[in-house]
């Protein structure tokens, strides 16, 4: 176990510093002083290792947010604080790795949250919709951020001050709203 968080470690702080797709498995290994072997003996290749980060991924505070706009509060502190990581991440062939990692971890809680609150009082299948579509759209304005070659911390966190000021009272309202208005269009 040590001799793999090592890796990943060492992983996540090589993207730091330089783009996932120019860093390979010598120079994983070199960094964190083990063998080639050792690395394939845990991980495919690095994209593997990759995958086994956001695998383990905390995302401080996510646990005890409770609403949308606190679960979307605790994924801007993450990003601004892993920015180059996640940055190395989404400029490389693996930028589905984080696609997914953010959008399961919102959407699970959006469908909690909805599945709790008395305001909505959803059936099952609306509120699975409903937080499909808000961590969507909420996942695609943090990835905006992302595709600014210029982007930092402070300007990530102006750009989704605006979605966290509306991501309930408008973006989670007219989600529910819409995806009930289709479901009654479809029966």
């Amino acid at each position: 176990m040590k001799t793999e968080s090592s890796i990943l470690e060492t992983l996540k702080k090589l993207m730091v510093s330089k783009p996932l797709d120019e860093i390979n498995v010598k120079m994983v290994c070199d960094s964190c002083g083990c063998h080639r072997q050792t690395f394939y003996y845990h991980y495919v290749d690095i994209y593997d290792a990759l995958s086994a980060i956001y695998l383990s991924e905390e995302v401080e505070g996510f646990d005890k947010a409770y609403t949308p706009s606190e679960v979307l509060l605790a994924f801007i502190t993450y990003f601004k604080k892993n920015l180059p990581f996640l940055k190395s991440t989404y400029d490389s062939s693996a930028s589905d790795i984080i696609k997914e990692f953010t959008f399961a971890k919102i959407q699970s809680k959006t469908s909690i949250f909805l599945q709790k609150d008395d305001k909505y009082q959803l059936p099952m299948k609306i509120c699975r919709a409903v937080s499909r579509r808000y961590a969507n759209i909420v996942s695609s304005e943090l990835f905006n951020c992302l595709k600014d070659p210029q982007i930092s911390p402070t300007k990530l966190e102006k750009r989704m001050e605006k979605v966290l000021s509306m991501s309930e009272s408008f973006i989670l309202d007219k989600t529910v709203e819409f995806t009930l208005k289709e479901d009654q269009d479809d029966d």
